[in-house]
Protein backbone atom coordinates (compact mmCIF):
# COMPACT_ATOMS: atom_id res chain seq x y z
CA UNK A 1 0.00 0.00 0.00
CA UNK A 2 1.19 3.50 -0.87
CA UNK A 3 0.63 6.35 1.56
CA UNK A 4 1.83 9.85 0.77
CA UNK A 5 1.63 13.29 2.31
CA UNK A 6 3.23 15.99 0.22
CA UNK A 7 3.66 19.53 1.52
CA UNK A 8 5.13 21.90 -1.05
CA UNK A 9 4.13 25.49 -0.14
CA UNK A 10 5.95 26.97 -3.14
CA UNK A 11 3.60 24.95 -5.38
CA UNK A 12 0.55 25.41 -3.17
CA UNK A 13 0.32 21.71 -2.33
CA UNK A 14 -0.58 20.06 0.98
CA UNK A 15 -2.19 16.74 0.07
CA UNK A 16 -2.50 13.26 1.51
CA UNK A 17 -3.43 10.20 -0.55
CA UNK A 18 -3.32 6.43 -0.20
CA UNK A 19 -3.56 3.64 -2.78
CA UNK A 20 -3.86 -0.07 -2.10
CA UNK A 21 -1.71 -2.66 -3.86
CA UNK A 22 -3.45 -4.08 -6.89
CA UNK A 23 -5.78 -1.09 -7.22
CA UNK A 24 -5.69 1.96 -9.44
CA UNK A 25 -6.21 5.41 -7.94
CA UNK A 26 -7.33 8.19 -10.30
CA UNK A 27 -6.21 11.67 -9.30
CA UNK A 28 -8.66 14.23 -10.64
CA UNK A 29 -8.73 17.99 -10.51
CA UNK A 30 -8.39 21.12 -12.63
CA UNK A 31 -5.09 22.16 -14.16
CA UNK A 32 -2.78 23.54 -11.48
CA UNK A 33 -4.47 21.64 -8.66
CA UNK A 34 -1.25 19.81 -7.72
CA UNK A 35 -1.67 16.39 -9.36
CA UNK A 36 1.65 16.38 -11.23
CA UNK A 37 3.53 17.76 -8.21
CA UNK A 38 2.13 14.92 -6.10
CA UNK A 39 3.34 12.29 -8.58
CA UNK A 40 6.75 13.92 -8.98
CA UNK A 41 7.23 13.99 -5.20
CA UNK A 42 6.27 10.31 -4.90
CA UNK A 43 8.81 9.50 -7.64
CA UNK A 44 11.50 11.58 -5.90
CA UNK A 45 11.84 14.15 -8.69
CA UNK A 46 10.53 16.98 -6.50
CA UNK A 47 11.67 17.38 -2.91
CA UNK A 48 8.79 18.85 -0.89
CA UNK A 49 9.16 20.89 2.28
CA UNK A 50 7.54 18.26 4.50
CA UNK A 51 5.65 15.00 4.48
CA UNK A 52 6.40 11.32 3.96
CA UNK A 53 5.87 8.60 1.35
CA UNK A 54 5.81 4.88 2.13
CA UNK A 55 5.12 1.74 0.12
CA UNK A 56 4.36 -1.16 2.41
CA UNK A 57 7.14 -1.13 4.98
CA UNK A 58 9.56 0.85 2.76
CA UNK A 59 10.05 4.53 3.54
CA UNK A 60 10.72 6.43 0.32
CA UNK A 61 11.10 9.66 2.21
CA UNK A 62 10.19 11.06 5.59
CA UNK A 63 10.96 14.73 5.92
CA UNK A 64 9.11 15.02 9.23
CA UNK A 65 11.42 12.63 11.09
CA UNK A 66 14.07 13.91 13.51
CA UNK A 67 16.60 12.46 11.06
CA UNK A 68 14.95 13.03 7.66
CA UNK A 69 14.99 10.17 5.14
CA UNK A 70 15.27 10.76 1.39
CA UNK A 71 15.71 8.00 -1.19
CA UNK A 72 16.86 8.88 -4.68
CA UNK A 73 14.47 8.24 -7.59
CA UNK A 74 16.48 5.17 -8.61
CA UNK A 75 15.99 3.58 -5.15
CA UNK A 76 12.24 4.12 -4.93
CA UNK A 77 10.86 1.48 -7.31
CA UNK A 78 8.38 4.05 -8.64
CA UNK A 79 7.90 4.18 -12.40
CA UNK A 80 6.76 7.62 -13.60
CA UNK A 81 5.44 8.20 -17.12
CA UNK A 82 4.52 11.73 -18.19
CA UNK A 83 3.29 13.40 -21.36
CA UNK A 84 6.79 14.70 -22.03
CA UNK A 85 9.71 13.29 -23.96
CA UNK A 86 10.38 10.44 -21.53
CA UNK A 87 12.62 8.46 -23.90
CA UNK A 88 16.32 9.05 -24.51
CA UNK A 89 16.48 10.33 -28.10
CA UNK A 90 19.91 8.88 -28.90
CA UNK A 91 19.05 5.34 -27.77
CA UNK A 92 17.10 2.72 -29.66
CA UNK A 93 13.76 1.56 -28.32
CA UNK A 94 15.40 -1.65 -27.09
CA UNK A 95 18.07 0.23 -25.16
CA UNK A 96 15.54 2.71 -23.76
CA UNK A 97 13.56 -0.12 -22.20
CA UNK A 98 16.77 -1.83 -21.07
CA UNK A 99 17.80 1.33 -19.22
CA UNK A 100 15.72 0.40 -16.16
CA UNK A 101 17.30 -2.99 -15.52
CA UNK A 102 20.74 -1.57 -16.38
CA UNK A 103 20.32 1.21 -13.78
CA UNK A 104 19.57 -1.48 -11.19
CA UNK A 105 22.82 -3.29 -11.95
CA UNK A 106 21.75 -5.91 -14.50
CA UNK A 107 24.46 -6.86 -17.04
CA UNK A 108 23.93 -5.29 -20.46
CA UNK A 109 23.03 -8.57 -22.17
CA UNK A 110 20.50 -9.50 -19.47
CA UNK A 111 18.94 -6.03 -19.56
CA UNK A 112 18.55 -6.16 -23.33
CA UNK A 113 17.00 -9.62 -23.08
CA UNK A 114 14.46 -8.34 -20.54
CA UNK A 115 13.79 -5.36 -22.77
CA UNK A 116 13.09 -7.59 -25.75
CA UNK A 117 10.63 -9.65 -23.70
CA UNK A 118 8.73 -6.54 -22.62
CA UNK A 119 8.56 -5.23 -26.16
CA UNK A 120 7.35 -8.58 -27.49
CA UNK A 121 4.69 -8.81 -24.77
CA UNK A 122 3.35 -5.42 -25.85
CA UNK A 123 3.47 -6.22 -29.55
CA UNK A 124 6.28 -3.70 -30.05
CA UNK A 125 9.09 -6.08 -30.98
CA UNK A 126 9.26 -4.59 -34.47
CA UNK A 127 10.23 -1.22 -33.01
CA UNK A 128 13.31 -2.46 -31.13
CA UNK A 129 15.89 -0.92 -33.46
CA UNK A 130 14.08 2.36 -34.04
CA UNK A 131 14.83 5.72 -32.44
CA UNK A 132 12.18 7.64 -30.48
CA UNK A 133 11.94 10.38 -33.13
CA UNK A 134 10.53 7.85 -35.60
CA UNK A 135 7.71 6.68 -33.31
CA UNK A 136 4.10 7.81 -33.35
CA UNK A 137 2.69 9.43 -30.24
CA UNK A 138 0.97 6.23 -29.18
CA UNK A 139 4.09 4.11 -29.77
CA UNK A 140 6.22 6.60 -27.83
CA UNK A 141 3.87 6.38 -24.84
CA UNK A 142 3.76 2.58 -24.98
CA UNK A 143 7.54 2.35 -25.00
CA UNK A 144 7.75 4.80 -22.08
CA UNK A 145 5.41 2.57 -20.06
CA UNK A 146 7.39 -0.54 -21.06
CA UNK A 147 10.58 1.15 -19.83
CA UNK A 148 8.92 1.99 -16.51
CA UNK A 149 7.67 -1.58 -16.09
CA UNK A 150 11.03 -3.11 -16.99
CA UNK A 151 12.38 -1.53 -13.79
CA UNK A 152 10.03 -3.80 -11.76
CA UNK A 153 8.35 -0.92 -9.88
CA UNK A 154 6.10 -1.30 -6.86
CA UNK A 155 4.18 1.79 -7.97
CA UNK A 156 3.42 2.98 -11.49
CA UNK A 157 2.55 6.69 -11.73
CA UNK A 158 0.93 7.73 -15.01
CA UNK A 159 0.54 11.47 -15.59
CA UNK A 160 -2.12 11.99 -18.31
CA UNK A 161 -0.85 8.90 -20.19
CA UNK A 162 -3.51 8.99 -22.91
CA UNK A 163 -3.44 12.72 -23.66
CA UNK A 164 -2.18 13.91 -27.02
CA UNK A 165 -2.47 10.57 -28.86
CA UNK A 166 -5.12 9.39 -31.30
CA UNK A 167 -8.26 7.57 -30.19
CA UNK A 168 -7.18 4.13 -31.45
CA UNK A 169 -3.75 4.35 -29.82
CA UNK A 170 -5.32 5.53 -26.55
CA UNK A 171 -7.73 2.58 -26.62
CA UNK A 172 -4.87 0.10 -27.15
CA UNK A 173 -2.86 1.70 -24.36
CA UNK A 174 -5.79 1.53 -21.94
CA UNK A 175 -6.15 -2.17 -22.68
CA UNK A 176 -2.46 -2.71 -21.99
CA UNK A 177 -2.51 -0.73 -18.74
CA UNK A 178 -5.55 -2.71 -17.56
CA UNK A 179 -3.73 -5.99 -18.27
CA UNK A 180 -0.95 -5.40 -15.74
CA UNK A 181 -2.57 -2.98 -13.27
CA UNK A 182 -3.77 -5.72 -10.90
CA UNK A 183 -0.15 -6.62 -10.10
CA UNK A 184 0.86 -3.09 -9.10
CA UNK A 185 -0.25 0.01 -7.30
CA UNK A 186 -1.18 2.42 -10.10
CA UNK A 187 -1.77 6.16 -9.74
CA UNK A 188 -3.30 7.83 -12.77
CA UNK A 189 -3.98 11.51 -13.45
CA UNK A 190 -6.56 12.22 -16.11
CA UNK A 191 -9.26 14.61 -17.32
CA UNK A 192 -11.11 11.89 -19.23
CA UNK A 193 -14.08 10.17 -17.52
CA UNK A 194 -13.48 7.13 -19.75
CA UNK A 195 -10.10 6.53 -18.10
CA UNK A 196 -11.71 6.64 -14.68
CA UNK A 197 -14.53 4.24 -15.53
CA UNK A 198 -12.34 1.74 -17.41
CA UNK A 199 -9.23 1.69 -15.24
CA UNK A 200 -9.72 3.13 -11.76
CA UNK A 201 -11.03 1.61 -8.55
CA UNK A 202 -10.68 4.70 -6.38
CA UNK A 203 -10.72 8.46 -6.90
CA UNK A 204 -9.16 11.45 -5.14
CA UNK A 205 -10.13 14.94 -6.29
CA UNK A 206 -7.61 17.74 -5.78
CA UNK A 207 -8.31 21.46 -5.76
CA UNK A 208 -5.85 24.21 -4.87
CA UNK A 209 -3.31 21.61 -3.77
CA UNK A 210 -5.52 19.67 -1.34
CA UNK A 211 -7.70 16.58 -1.56
CA UNK A 212 -11.31 17.76 -1.41
CA UNK A 213 -13.10 14.50 -2.21
CA UNK A 214 -12.19 10.83 -2.15
CA UNK A 215 -13.80 7.40 -2.39
CA UNK A 216 -14.44 4.58 -4.81
CA UNK A 217 -15.27 5.45 -8.40
CA UNK A 218 -18.91 4.54 -7.81
CA UNK A 219 -19.14 6.69 -4.69
CA UNK A 220 -17.54 9.78 -6.19
CA UNK A 221 -19.07 9.72 -9.66
CA UNK A 222 -22.54 8.66 -8.52
CA UNK A 223 -22.77 11.09 -5.60
CA UNK A 224 -20.21 13.81 -6.33
CA UNK A 225 -19.59 16.52 -3.76
CA UNK A 226 -17.45 18.89 -5.83
CA UNK A 227 -18.17 20.64 -9.09
CA UNK A 228 -15.18 19.02 -10.79
CA UNK A 229 -16.28 15.48 -9.90
CA UNK A 230 -19.82 16.32 -11.02
CA UNK A 231 -18.56 17.52 -14.40
CA UNK A 232 -16.46 14.36 -14.77
CA UNK A 233 -19.65 12.37 -14.16
CA UNK A 234 -21.59 14.45 -16.70
CA UNK A 235 -23.75 15.99 -13.97
CA UNK A 236 -24.48 19.40 -12.48
CA UNK A 237 -24.24 19.98 -8.75
CA UNK A 238 -26.87 21.84 -6.74
CA UNK A 239 -25.78 23.21 -3.35
CA UNK A 240 -28.24 24.31 -0.69
CA UNK A 241 -30.11 23.33 2.44
CA UNK A 242 -33.01 21.04 3.21
CA UNK A 243 -36.23 23.04 3.42
CA UNK A 244 -39.05 22.61 5.95
CA UNK A 245 -40.96 20.27 3.63
CA UNK A 246 -37.91 18.23 2.69
CA UNK A 247 -37.25 20.13 -0.53
CA UNK A 248 -33.77 21.32 -1.57
CA UNK A 249 -33.45 25.09 -1.36
CA UNK A 250 -30.39 25.98 -3.42
CA UNK A 251 -27.99 28.77 -2.62
CA UNK A 252 -29.57 30.95 -5.31
CA UNK A 253 -33.13 30.31 -4.19
CA UNK A 254 -34.30 27.44 -6.41
CA UNK A 255 -36.71 25.06 -4.69
CA UNK A 256 -36.47 21.49 -5.96
CA UNK A 257 -38.52 18.52 -4.80
CA UNK A 258 -36.10 16.21 -3.04
CA UNK A 259 -35.61 12.84 -1.45
CA UNK A 260 -33.71 13.41 1.79
CA UNK A 261 -34.45 10.49 4.09
CA UNK A 262 -31.35 10.95 6.24
CA UNK A 263 -31.22 14.75 6.46
CA UNK A 264 -33.17 17.20 8.58
CA UNK A 265 -34.56 20.61 7.73
CA UNK A 266 -31.86 23.26 7.78
CA UNK A 267 -28.99 20.88 7.06
CA UNK A 268 -26.57 21.64 4.24
CA UNK A 269 -27.11 19.36 1.26
CA UNK A 270 -26.10 18.76 -2.33
CA UNK A 271 -27.74 16.98 -5.23
CA UNK A 272 -26.27 15.78 -8.52
CA UNK A 273 -28.51 16.06 -11.57
CA UNK A 274 -28.06 14.81 -15.10
CA UNK A 275 -28.98 17.25 -17.90
CA UNK A 276 -31.08 14.53 -19.56
CA UNK A 277 -33.37 14.57 -16.50
CA UNK A 278 -34.21 18.27 -16.92
CA UNK A 279 -37.10 19.27 -19.20
CA UNK A 280 -38.51 22.49 -20.57
CA UNK A 281 -41.48 23.60 -18.49
CA UNK A 282 -44.78 24.14 -20.29
CA UNK A 283 -45.86 26.43 -17.46
CA UNK A 284 -44.43 27.40 -14.10
CA UNK A 285 -41.10 25.67 -13.50
CA UNK A 286 -37.78 27.18 -12.51
CA UNK A 287 -37.12 30.45 -14.36
CA UNK A 288 -33.81 30.81 -16.16
CA UNK A 289 -32.08 32.63 -19.02
CA UNK A 290 -30.41 30.80 -21.92
CA UNK A 291 -26.64 31.34 -22.13
CA UNK A 292 -25.68 28.97 -24.94
CA UNK A 293 -27.18 26.22 -27.09
CA UNK A 294 -25.10 23.37 -28.51
CA UNK A 295 -25.88 20.19 -30.46
CA UNK A 296 -24.66 17.03 -28.71
CA UNK A 297 -25.38 13.97 -30.81
CA UNK A 298 -29.10 13.20 -30.70
CA UNK A 299 -29.91 15.99 -28.24
CA UNK A 300 -29.47 19.73 -27.92
CA UNK A 301 -27.85 21.00 -24.72
CA UNK A 302 -29.38 24.20 -23.40
CA UNK A 303 -27.16 26.01 -20.88
CA UNK A 304 -29.03 28.35 -18.60
CA UNK A 305 -27.67 30.65 -15.95
CA UNK A 306 -28.89 28.17 -13.31
CA UNK A 307 -29.49 24.80 -14.95
CA UNK A 308 -28.54 22.73 -17.99
CA UNK A 309 -30.91 20.52 -19.98
CA UNK A 310 -30.48 18.01 -22.80
CA UNK A 311 -33.63 18.16 -24.93
CA UNK A 312 -34.69 16.80 -28.30
CA UNK A 313 -34.02 19.01 -31.35
CA UNK A 314 -37.72 19.61 -32.02
CA UNK A 315 -38.20 21.07 -28.54
CA UNK A 316 -35.15 23.28 -29.04
CA UNK A 317 -36.46 24.85 -32.25
CA UNK A 318 -36.73 28.61 -31.89
CA UNK A 319 -34.70 28.86 -28.69
CA UNK A 320 -32.07 31.63 -28.71
CA UNK A 321 -29.35 32.76 -26.28
CA UNK A 322 -30.61 35.52 -24.01
CA UNK A 323 -34.19 34.31 -24.06
CA UNK A 324 -36.13 33.60 -20.87
CA UNK A 325 -36.94 29.96 -20.24
CA UNK A 326 -38.24 27.69 -17.49
CA UNK A 327 -37.12 24.20 -16.54
CA UNK A 328 -38.86 21.27 -14.88
CA UNK A 329 -36.63 19.26 -12.53
CA UNK A 330 -37.62 15.83 -11.19
CA UNK A 331 -37.29 15.06 -7.47
CA UNK A 332 -33.59 14.73 -6.66
CA UNK A 333 -31.73 12.67 -4.09
CA UNK A 334 -29.90 14.96 -1.71
CA UNK A 335 -27.00 14.06 0.54
CA UNK A 336 -24.55 15.71 2.88
CA UNK A 337 -21.78 17.72 1.20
Amino acid sequence: MLTARVVAPARGVDATISAEAGRTLALLGPNGSGKSTLLAAIAGLVRPAAGAVTTGTRVLHDLDASRPVWRSPRERRVGLVTQGADLFPTMTVLDNVAFGPRSQGAPRADAREQSARWLDSMGLGGLADRRPASLSGGQHRQVAIARALASAPDVLALDEPFAGIDVEAASQLRTFVASFASDLTVILTTHDPLDVHLLAHDVAVLDHGSVVERGTVAEVLTRPRTGFAARMAGMMLLHGTVGPSGELVTDDGIRVAALAPHLSAGQSAVAALRPRAVRLAASGGIPDVIRTIEPRGDVVRVHGERLVADIDPASAAGLLPGASIAFDVPPVEVYAP
